[in-house]
C-alpha cells in the first residue's frame, strides 16, 4: 500500500502516510491523509495493458473520483489473493485498460460464488460486498472485525526473537521509534 500511495497509482493526493506496528499488541496502524480526486490514468487506454490497474475500482477506471469505498474494492482483491491464493483477474491482465474498464464484472470474472463456497458467511458476505455497488461496500473497520484465516494462522506463530516496533514512512523505509 505504501508503494501505491508513494506513486499516486490509486488516484489520491497524498499528504503523508506511514505504517506503525506495535509489538506485543498485534496492532497495525496506517495513518495519513488523502484527498479524493479523479485518477490520473494513462491517456492511451487502448494500448496499455490493464495489469495492476485491476486493483482500481470500475467506477474510478470509468472516470469517477476515487473515494473511501474504492479502498474496500482493493482490499477485497487483496483478501482474495492472500487468503485464497488467487491472483485477481489473472486471465484478464493482458486486456487493454479500455476493454477492462468497459467490460469488468468482478463477481463473475473472479468466480466469487465458486471461490467463496463453503467459507464462513461473515467472510463471504464481506468479500462479496467489496465488489458490489460503491455505496454498499464495507468500511475498513469491517475488515478488521472479520476473522480471516491467514490472520488466525499468523497469530498462532510465536516469534523466538521479538521485533521492536517500527515505523514505515511513505517511501517504505523503516525507522526505529
Amino acid at each position: 500500500m505504501c508503494h501505491n500511495h508513494s506513486y499516486c497509482i490509486d488516484g489520491k493526493v497524498v499528504k503523508f502516510l506511514f505504517l506503525q506496528i506495535e509489538q506485543g499488541t498485534e496492532t497495525v496502524k496506517l495513518t495519513g491523509a488523502c484527498l479524493p480526486r479523479k485518477s490520473n490514468l494513462p491517456m492511451d487506454r487502448e494500448a496499455v495493458q490493464v495489469s495492476h490497474f485491476v486493483f482500481i475500482s470500475p467506477e474510478v477506471l470509468n472516470g469517477e473520483a476515487y473515494v473511501s469505498c474504492d479502498d474496500a474494492y482493493a482490499v477485497g482483491l487483496l483478501a482474495l489473493e492472500l487468503v485464497f491464493r488467487k491472483k485477481p483477474f489473472k486471465e484478464y491482465r493482458t486486456w487493454s485498460l479500455d476493454q477492462f474498464a468497459r467490460e469488468v464484472q468482478p463477481r463473475q470474472m473472479l468466480r466469487l460464488d465458486e471461490v467463496l463456497e463453503g467459507q464462513p458467511e461473515e467472510l463471504s458476505s464481506l468479500i462479496m460486498r467489496s465488489f458490489g455497488k460503491a455505496d454498499n461496500r464495507p468500511h475498513m473497520h469491517e475488515f478488521l472485525n472479520v476473522k480471516l484465516p491467514m490472520i488466525e494462522r499468523m497469530q498462532t506463530v510465536e516469534e523466538e526473537t521479538p521485533i521492536p516496533t517500527q515505523r514505515f514512512h511513505s517511501m517504505g523505509l523503516p525507522s526505529r521509534i
